[in-house]
């Protein structure tokens, strides 16, 4: 729910300041306890083909906090969109009603 890297990495400032080649080096469990060190930040599409190896339904809730909230919406729809199963499993929420309009399937 955070905005920031801040509370729950072993790195500082905000979310938009990395990208998808930063996560793996980004360590997300160090923080709760050693045996969880080294535990990374997840892509929207490995979490996606987890929902689906295992059969599961979720909520994905989209936060765009400080930045503008459409590219976020569109990444999510064309993740979406690349798998036939997630229009019955993923339900898209966000306290920014206009983004999770945005993303129809």
């Amino acid at each position: 729910h955070d905005g920031t890297l801040d509370r729950c990495t072993n790195r500082a400032g905000p979310l938009t300041a990395i990208g998808l080649r930063d996560l793996p080096g980004i360590d997300a469990g160090g923080w709760f306890g050693a045996g969880f060190a080294r535990e990374t930040l997840p892509t929207l599409e490995a979490v996606l083909d987890l929902i689906d190896a295992l059969g599961l339904q979720a909520n994905l809730e989209m936060k765009a906090h400080d930045a503008a909230p459409g590219p976020l919406a569109a990444a999510v729809a064309a993740a979406l969109a690349r798998r036939d199963w997630t229009a019955w499993r993923i339900t898209v929420s966000s306290f920014d009603h206009g983004s999770a309009s945005s993303v129809s399937r």
